[in-house]
């Protein structure tokens, strides 16, 4: 996946899709910004990809948890000292998650960084894809958060 600036876009073709412009500079910049300011985690299930996801064997994965609680682990250091320390408990699921940034609305021509911070948020791909098969986006056709009429 090549990621490139909007300008560079425009210069290079004149079919721009919607998929283009979540591969710009300009998109993952405001993407970021986004899942940093939601703690790296969906806002409806919580699941997290802070330390990513781990792929074992059996197909399954694991993601941090929110709660607060830890697992204490021993093992032994380098040094042959045994030692406790406490990790953040995992939660093991058969399903991978990956964050996406979710417009909570769309302006007719207006591009995907172009939005307030406020119309979008973090949800993973299980959440996102449920709520696409589930709710209408409204799209406004300009600015002023007008109903497009179609």
């Amino acid at each position: 996946m090549k990621i490139i600036s909007y300008s560079d876009l425009i210069i290079n073709g004149s079919d721009i899709s919607y998929q283009d412009l979540l591969l710009t500079f300009e998109w993952r910049t405001k993407r970021n910004e986004i899942i940093e300011r939601d703690n790296k985690r969906c806002t409806k299930c919580n699941f997290s990809e802070t330390y990513g996801h781990k792929s074992f064997e059996n197909g399954k994965y694991s993601y941090i948890t929110d709660d607060g609680t830890e697992d204490q682990i021993t093992f032994t250091n380098n040094n042959g000292k045994i030692v406790t320390e406490n990790i953040p408990k995992l939660v093991v699921t058969d399903k991978p998650y990956f964050l996406h940034v979710h417009h909570k609305f769309y302006v007719y021509n207006q591009l995907p960084w172009e939005y307030l911070d406020t119309a979008l948020v973090t949800l993973c791909n299980w959440c996102h894809t449920e709520l696409h098969q589930n709710e209408t986006i409204i799209m406004y056709s300009d600015r002023t958060l007008q109903i497009l009429k179609t």
